[in-house]
């Protein structure tokens, strides 16, 4: 099994040059409104929302399945409770990579 995964790792990075040059050439724009750039920032906050919130179902599904599992035993049952506390963070991260970049727009206008 591990043998197959070393295998499959190995192929994806032979691959991966010939992915990056099947992309397309971007030319650069001289003149990068201002506007544009904080497009792009909105994009990538974006994205790190909606990857933070998938992060934290999981999290929250698993420190669900760890306190089922806890059987009641204290040890186990805070385990569980620290994997919510760090769902929690990580809403907070995500509430934070998503409101800053309105946040900095705001203050510079």
């Amino acid at each position: 099994m591990l043998k197959k995964i070393y295998t499959s790792a190995m192929l994806m990075m032979l691959l991966a040059p010939v992915v990056a040059f099947a992309q397309p050439s971007i030319t650069p724009r001289e003149n990068l409104d201002i506007r544009q750039v904080f497009g792009i920032v909105d994009k990538i906050s974006l994205f790190l929302f909606q990857l933070f919130i998938v992060i934290t179902v999981f999290y929250v599904l698993y420190a669900a399945y760890l306190y089922l599992k806890s059987g009641g035993e204290d040890e186990e049952i805070k385990e569980a409770r620290n994997a919510l506390v760090f769902a929690a963070i990580a809403v907070a991260v995500a509430l934070f990579a998503r409101v800053l970049p309105s946040l900095v727009d705001s203050l510079l206008r």
